[in-house]
C-alpha cells in the first residue's frame, strides 16, 4: 500500500499517553463493532501484548485529529500497519461506518475500571464469538453457557440468550448517542423483581454501569449467575457513577465543527453528536435554525428525562465554540439547581451563582440606538469589551430589521466570572425592560466568551421570542437559534 502523507506510524515510549488511546481490550471491542469488520481479513485479529505504538489519522476535510494506540505481540507491526491502513482506507470511502472507530476509546473513560483492567482480551473474544460481525453469529459453546448461566433467572425475568448475547455487545454500541436505555436495559429492569427492588434509576446516565454489567458477565461467564447477582451489578454501578457525579460533577459536551482535536469527548460523561449537522453546513458557517432547534430538544429531553437525578449536583457543561449552542446549553439548564460551566480549553470555568459582591465597578454602556419603525420587535447587540454596533446595525438594515436598535458594550475587556454575572444581570435587565415596553420579538447579536452567552441563556426567562444571530468565519451574521422564552 501507497504511503498514505495524512496516515503516518511514530514509534512510542512510555506508555498510554492519556485516556484518549485505544488500548488492547478496546481493539477487541471495535473487532466486534457491527459494520466496521465485516469481512474475513479482520476475523482472526489479535491484540495483546506489551509493544506500544502510535497511529495518527488525519480526517478527511480537515475534521478532528485522532490518535489510535494499539498494542500488539501476536502480530508484527508492519501488520497492524496493514489492518489499520485498510481500516483508514475505508473509513475514507465512508466515514459513516466508522463513527464507532472514531469515539469507542473515548467512550471508555478511565475511571470505568471494567474496561480497563485487561479482561477483554483476544483469548476470551475468540472463545466466546466466532463468524463475521454481520453475521452476529456467536459459538453454539458461548450460547450455551449464557443459556445455563441464566436458567434460574428465565422463569422470574423473561431474560433469554439473545438478550443477553446482545447486551454483552452492548458496550459496542456505545458511540451511538443519544443513548437507548429503554431498549437496551429497559426489557432487563422491568422483567427485574430484584432490580425493582433495589430502584435502579432508569434512565439515568449508565454507561459506567454498563461497562461494570459487561465486566461481571465476563468473570461470571463459566458459572451461574442469579437474579439477584444481577440487579445487584446494575445496582452497584448506578450508585457508583451517581457517587462520582456528586464528587466531580457532570461533564456535557457538544460535538462541533470548532472542536479540532476532540479533547472534550474523552472527557464528557454525555455527548451530543451534532458535527455531521454542522459539515453540511459547510465548515465555518452557521448551520440552519432546524439544527439548532433540534439540538435544544434534544437537550430538553435530556434534562426532563436524565437531569432530575442529578438536581443537587455540580454539573460541568463542555459547550462548543459556537454562541448559538452556549446559550441553548445555558438555556436548556437554567432549572438545575447547581452546575459550572468550562471550554474545550479549559480557560474558562465558572460557576453560576448569584455572588456579585466582588462584580466591582462594571458596567454596560450603550454605543448606538435609535428607535425603529416596528414596535414590536427590537435589535440588540452586545459587545464585551468590543463595539459592535457598525456591524450589527449593517446586518439589520440589510435583512430589514426595523424594530428599535439598542446596542451595549461593557466597560471591560476582559470578565471574570462574578464581573460576568453580573453583565448577564444587567443586560436580562434590560431585556426585560423591552419586553415591558410591548416588544416581542428581540433580535439578539452577541460578541463575547461562550461562558457568558449560557449564563445569559441560564437567565433567558419571560422576555418574549429571541432570535440569536451567530457570525461565520467570513464575519457575516445568520440567524442561528430562536426560542420563545414564555414557554420553554
Amino acid at each position: 500500500m501507497d504511503h498514505d502523507p495524512s496516515f503516518h506510524s511514530e514509534k512510542h515510549e512510555g506508555g498510554n499517553r492519556g485516556s484518549r488511546g485505544f488500548t488492547a481490550q478496546t481493539i477487541v471491542l471495535l473487532h466486534r463493532l457491527p459494520t466496521l469488520f465485516d469481512d474475513a481479513s479482520f476475523a482472526g485479529v489479535v491484540y495483546e501484548g506489551q509493544e506500544d505504538f502510535d497511529l495518527h489519522f488525519t480526517r478527511p476535510e480537515g475534521k478532528r485529529l485522532r490518535v489510535v494506540q494499539c498494542k500488539s505481540m501476536s502480530l508484527t507491526n508492519p501488520e497492524v500497519r496493514e489492518i489499520l491502513d485498510g481500516m483508514y482506507e475505508r473509513y475514507k470511502t465512508d466515514p459513516d461506518l466508522y463513527e464507532g472507530f472514531e469515539l469507542v476509546a473515548q467512550a471508555f473513560r478511565p475511571k470505568v475500571d471494567a474496561v480497563r483492567l485487561g479482561t477483554h482480551t483476544a483469548a476470551r473474544v475468540q472463545k466466546g464469538y466466532a463468524g463475521t460481525a454481520t453475521e452476529r453469529s456467536t459459538s453454539p459453546d458461548f450460547a450455551a453457557r449464557i443459556d445455563a448461566m441464566l436458567a434460574e433467572l428465565k422463569c422470574t425475568s423473561g431474560i433469554t440468550t439473545e438478550w443477553a448475547t446482545k447486551y454483552l455487545s452492548f458496550s459496542t454500541q456505545i458511540p451511538s448517542y443519544p443513548f437507548e436505555e429503554d431498549s437496551v436495559i429497559g426489557p432487563f429492569v422491568l422483567g427485574c423483581i430484584a432490580c425493582q427492588q433495589f430502584e435502579v434509576q432508569i434512565p439515568t446516565p449508565f454507561r459506567y454501569a454498563a461497562a461494570t454489567l459487561h465486566q461481571t458477565f465476563e468473570l461470571h461467564i463459566q458459572e451461574f449467575l442469579t437474579r439477584q447477582e444481577l440487579a445487584q451489578i446494575v445496582h452497584d454501578a448506578c450508585r457508583d457513577y451517581k457517587d462520582q457525579v456528586q464528587r466531580t460533577g457532570m461533564k456535557i459536551h457538544i460535538d462541533h465543527w470548532r472542536d479540532l482535536d476532540g479533547r472534550a469527548i474523552s472527557e464528557a460523561d454525555q455527548v451530543f453528536r451534532w458535527r455531521e449537522h454542522y459539515d453540511s453546513a459547510g465548515r465555518g458557517k452557521v448551520p440552519p435554525t432546524k439544527t439548532t432547534e433540534k439540538l435544544l430538544q434534544e437537550l430538553q429531553a435530556f434534562e426532563s428525562d436524565s437531569m432530575t437525578v442529578w438536581k443537587d449536583v455540580n454539573v460541568q457543561l463542555l459547550p462548543p465554540c459556537s454562541i448559538a449552542a452556549a446559550f441553548i446549553v445555558g438555556h436548556t439548564f437554567r432549572l438545575t439547581k447547581e452546575y459550572r460551566l468550562s471550554t474545550p480549553s479549559a480557560q474558562e470555568f465558572w460557576a453560576f451563582d448569584r455572588d456579585m459582591s466582588q462584580a466591582g465597578d462594571i458596567h454596560l454602556k450603550v454605543t448606538g440606538e435609535t428607535p425603529g419603525q416596528d414596535t414590536n420587535s427590537a435589535v440588540v447587540a452586545l459587545g464585551v469589551g468590543r463595539d459592535i454596533t457598525a456591524a450589527v446595525r449593517g446586518h439589520a438594515d440589510a435583512h430589514g430589521l426595523r424594530g428599535k436598535f439598542v446596542a451595549y458594550q461593557t466597560s471591560v475587556s476582559q470578565l471574570k466570572e462574578h464581573q460576568a454575572r453580573k453583565v448577564a444581570d444587567d443586560f436580562i435587565s434590560a431585556l426585560r425592560g423591552l419586553d415591558g415596553v410591548g416588544i416581542t420579538d428581540i433580535h439578539l447579536f452577541y460578541a463575547g466568551p461562550i461562558a457568558l452567552a449560557a449564563m445569559i441563556g441560564s437567565l433567558m426567562n419571560k422576555i418574549g421570542r429571541v432570535l440569536i444571530y451567530e457570525r461565520d468565519d467570513q464575519k457575516t451574521y445568520h440567524l442561528a437559534f430562536r426560542v420563545d422564552t414564555q414557554t420553554s
